[in-house]
């Protein structure tokens, strides 16, 4: 486990994750000749960033009535009774950078957190029978 937005960065030739182990970071890179995620094993980067400040640059719109989802890569979620969307920031194709947090204004019905970054590098063979996630 990895928090406070460190980037752990694993490097070697064979990248092993057992039945029903879990590696979490919020910024992670693997550069391996070979990674294998077996089944019920977790390779996860989800909610990995520190609660933000709403924003103009893609975090979702908080109010009373409802909130929208942030936009990653496109527009966020709307929300019941949200007019607005999180606008679209980073890129699909490339999408190197950290979620932002859903629509928040009310405690407790804070919006979620965005999701973090993982950058897999795989020479060889890449096999996921479990979870490899991302999830804001």
């Amino acid at each position: 486990v990895t928090r406070n937005e460190v980037t752990t960065t694993l490097t070697g030739e064979t990248f092993s994750l057992r039945s029903g182990a879990k590696v979490w970071s919020n910024d992670l890179e693997l550069h391996y000749t070979n990674i294998t995620v077996e089944s019920s094993a977790y390779l996860t980067v989800d909610e990995g960033v520190a609660r933000q400040e709403a924003t103009d640059d893609g975090t979702g719109v908080g109010s009373p009535s409802g909130s929208s989802g942030a936009g990653h890569g496109g527009n966020g979620g709307q929300g019941a009774h949200q007019s607005m969307v999180g606008v679209t920031h980073g890129s699909f194709l490339v999408p190197n950078t950290f979620g932002l947090d859903g629509g928040h204004n009310l405690f407790p019905h804070l919006g979620g957190k965005g999701g973090g970054r993982m950058f897999v590098n795989v020479s060889n063979a890449l096999v996921v029978d479990g979870f490899l996630t991302a999830k804001g």
